[in-house]
């Protein structure tokens, strides 16, 4: 269990697989078994089950970033994937989806995909976020070289944000695999159910 726990961890912290292999003694098949689940349990949490945040009177913080490793392991280079992510104020409702490219056609698609007509976006000087208010949305830019602070005196980088990635993803990886429902009649299920309710 604590390897587990571990492994997830340096799973969520980017850690390369031959740091995790060493640290927790463990076969390179059985962590390349692990890392397919730790990615099942992310994409099902926030593509397959996730759902639009915004709304009127919500702001949505937006950033892309790019997960990878350094090119040659120095410089600021890096190979990898684009990700595309979004942020609730006030909720930590979230959404995260890969990208190809971060020009205006890519990002708006996803944009419009996740989050609602009505929301007040706040993102960087990005050029692919210009068209955000002749879209339906409220938005604001937020000089991240300057401060890191918008109109509203709050942060505003995902970056920043004061989430427990490693809380969250247990929560994800308990939905989605709960342990007792494939084993258990429907009876026991309700019964389950209704024990809790009392309590």
């Amino acid at each position: 269990m604590v390897k587990l726990i571990a492994f997830s961890y340096f799973w969520l912290k980017n850690v390369t697989q031959d740091f995790i292999i060493e640290e927790l003694s463990i076969t390179r098949p059985t962590a390349v078994d692990w890392c397919n689940f730790c990615r099942e349990v992310v994409y099902d949490g926030m593509v397959v089950k996730g759902r639009k945040i915004g709304g009127v009177g919500s702001i949505v913080e937006i950033d892309a970033s790019k997960f990878g490793r350094r090119k040659y392991h120095r410089g600021h280079a890096v190979e990898g994937q684009w990700v595309f992510g979004g942020v609730e104020r006030g909720t930590n409702k979230c959404f995260l989806v890969p990208v190809e490219t971060r020009d205006k056609e890519t990002l708006l698609a996803v944009i419009k995909n996740w989050i609602l007509p009505n929301t007040t976006i706040v993102s960087d000087f990005w050029k692919a976020y210009d068209c955000l208010s002749d879209e339906g949305y409220v938005h604001f830019k937020v000089n991240h070289s300057v401060n890191f602070k918008d109109p509203f005196g709050v942060v505003s980088t995902i970056e920043t944000k004061s989430l427990d990635p490693l809380s969250n993803f247990f929560k994800l990886a308990g939905a989605l695999y709960n342990p007792l429902n494939p084993y258990m009649p429907e009876e026991a299920e309700d019964f389950e159910i209704e024990v809790m309710e009392e309590e």
